[in-house]
């Protein structure tokens, strides 16, 4: 019996797990980026970092969480999960983000879990 292979981090996305723990962004909701309190959303850190061109809606365009090795625009989650542990299941991301789960613990999500919400390393 052969062992499954684990997923390995492109640099793309090690490079948004960094931003994500850096403590460079303001977190929002709702949106990739509001410019009036200059916050973001977990994916429009994505957006900035990694330089995925400039899209100011609630999620990434095709071509964009395509770049990124998402499995969709919302950041998706495969078979919804629950984290942190406790009573929420969030379906994505943006669930995690838009309920308050911070910058670090979905870096650590992303981190621990990559095979639930990429497709391929990038």
């Amino acid at each position: 019996m052969t062992k499954a292979k684990k997923f390995r981090l492109g640099p793309k996305q090690k490079t948004w797990i960094k931003a994500l723990k850096s403590g460079k962004y303001k977190q929002g909701r709702l949106t990739l980026h509001n410019k009036k309190n200059d916050s973001y959303c977990c994916l429009g850190v994505a957006n900035k970092v990694c330089k995925l061109g400039e899209h100011e809606d609630f999620d990434f365009l095709e071509e964009q969480f395509e770049d990124l090795g998402l499995i969709s625009s919302s950041g998706e989650i495969i078979d919804g999960f629950k984290f942190p542990r406790g009573k929420n299941k969030y379906i994505g991301l943006t669930s995690m983000n838009d309920s308050g789960v911070t910058f670090n613990k979905i870096a650590e999500f992303i981190e621990t879990n990559p095979e639930l919400v990429f497709t391929k390393n990038v």
